[in-house]
């Protein structure tokens, strides 16, 4: 008789066991998973979320079909909805775990990553902290963990046919001071880019920035252009 009530207990455990630990994350939403128990990872730039099974967040999400086995308990599941990037928008993505940037350069380096959809990835290959040199393409969806990775929607920058947009990099390596001939050369060519632009801001009225989600006035981009032309 004992046999059998520990039998049963056993089974009644297993079952439980085997129910709780059973996640379906639902359509159109990605399971982000969190290690409740354990030893913290051996790199300490992994702050929350780490690419390993260490106590945290986990960088490695879990996607809707099917179901997943996590151990009760040990793991807790949180289910967001996938990230949804509209037609003519971009998606600046911030990191908030990852390798400290080299000082001076305010972008963090390309990481294939799958568009950010692999933390794991991401972190194993050296990704930084901030904000990021890739972009998230519009009229897209992207399963993204949000723990990881914070997105800003901003508008897309559109050149009205006839104009020309001019482009000033805020990231890159200096460019050598020039002199002589090589500073007459680029003087006039300031000159002449500048006649452009004002040509072309005439027509178009001002241009959108989607760096920023901002419009700026024709006469200041002609200007700033203008000083960066060599």
């Amino acid at each position: 008789m004992l046999t059998l009530f520990v039998l049963l207990v056993l089974l009644s455990a297993a079952g439980w066991i085997g129910w709780t630990g059973r996640v379906v994350v639902p359509a159109d939403h990605v399971g982000i998973v969190k290690r409740n128990f354990g030893a913290a990872h051996s790199d300490p730039s992994f702050k929350e979320v780490n690419p390993d099974n260490a106590r945290g967040v986990r960088a490695r999400t879990l996607l809707p079909g099917g179901f997943h086995w996590l151990t009760p308990l040990l793991y807790s599941v949180e289910c967001v909805p996938r990230l949804h990037i509209p037609a003519g928008m971009l998606g600046l993505v911030s990191a908030t775990e990852g390798r400290t940037r080299t000082e001076g350069r305010p972008l963090g380096r390309h990481v294939a990553c799958n568009s950010f959809q692999d933390g794991e990835a991401f972190l194993r290959g050296g990704g930084e902290q901030g904000v990021q040199v890739t972009t998230l393409s519009g009229g897209q969806s992207y399963y993204i963990n949000t723990r990881l990775f914070r997105v800003e929607t901003v508008p897309r920058t559109y050149v009205p046919p006839g104009t020309v947009g001019l482009v000033q990099a805020q990231a890159g390596a200096v460019r050598p001071p020039t002199s002589g001939s090589a500073g007459t050369s680029s003087a006039t060519a300031s000159r002449t880019a500048r006649r452009s632009c004002s040509a072309a801001v005439s027509r178009a009225g001002s241009w959108p920035s989607s760096a920023a989600g901002r419009t700026t006035t024709s006469t200041r981009s002609c200007s700033t252009s203008s000083r960066s032309t060599t």
